[in-house]
């Protein structure tokens, strides 16, 4: 049996705004079996940014544990939480965060470099994560040619070279059109059917509709915790979108 690739127990988190305490977490407890495939949901000051931000090792809580695939993450340092973020988790972002003079390949390349992995490892793992999403053809080409989605398929190649369990993707269809939105779904679904857990934040339950399970955020706590009844399958949403 898989165990749990994300385990929170009891985390609050409180930020100073000039004399206010804001609580943005409210002794928040969460389970995330490994492979599954969850959407956070919430309105603006949820807490849902600030949850990612701890499960992406950004921040630490003021009490309570997170532990993330079995590592203890709630106390490290900064640079213990950076090597964890390389080797455990891959982000993807709604504005893609992608090197816009530098061409693709090399983009997909570079947590390799921070990795300290050589020349041709860091190739042949770029190449093979840009296959993955579908995009073997384009490695030469600049960032500024692609299209939105092409370019979210180029973070997403990224957020896989260094193989982590762990999927963070933080809106990664806000800019993007419905169709394209739905190929992205099907690139997520694609790696979380090949055993890689996704946590997912979005605002739009049409995505939301795509994943396994979904958690919604209000005022710092957890207030809904359900399965997906029937998921949406990304792959026959375009087959229906084509045959049309």
């Amino acid at each position: 049996m898989p165990g749990d690739v994300i385990l929170v127990n009891s985390v609050s988190k409180t930020y100073k705004v000039g004399e206010t305490d804001v609580k943005a977490l409210r002794d928040v407890s969460i389970s995330i079996p490994s492979g599954q495939f969850v959407a956070i949901m919430g309105p603006s000051g949820s807490g849902k940014s600030t949850f990612m931000n701890l499960l992406g090792c950004l921040d630490h809580p003021d009490s309570g544990s997170i532990l993330l695939d079995g590592i203890d993450i709630t106390h490290l340092d900064r640079n213990e939480r950076a090597e964890i973020r390389n080797k455990k988790i891959g982000f993807v972002f709604q504005n893609f965060s992608l090197l816009a003079r530098t061409p693709v390949l090399e983009n997909v390349e570079l947590p390799l470099v921070y990795a300290g992995a050589d020349a041709k490892e860091r190739r042949e793992r770029a190449q093979d994560a840009l296959t993955r999403v579908g995009l073997a053809g384009k490695i030469n080409n600049q960032i500024t040619q692609l299209s939105g989605g092409e370019q979210q398929r180029v973070a997403i190649a990224r957020s896989l070279v260094n193989r982590p369990p762990l999927i963070l993707a933080d809106e990664p269809t806000g800019n993007l059109d419905t169709r394209t939105s739905i190929e992205i779904m099907a690139i997520f679904q694609r790696l979380n059917r090949d055993g890689i857990s996704v946590v997912l934040v979005t605002h739009e339950p049409d995505i939301a509709q795509f994943t396994m399970r979904t958690v919604m955020f209000r005022d710092g706590r957890i207030v809904k915790d359900e399965p997906v009844a029937s998921p949406r399958v990304a792959e026959a949403d375009l087959a229906g979108m084509k045959a049309a």
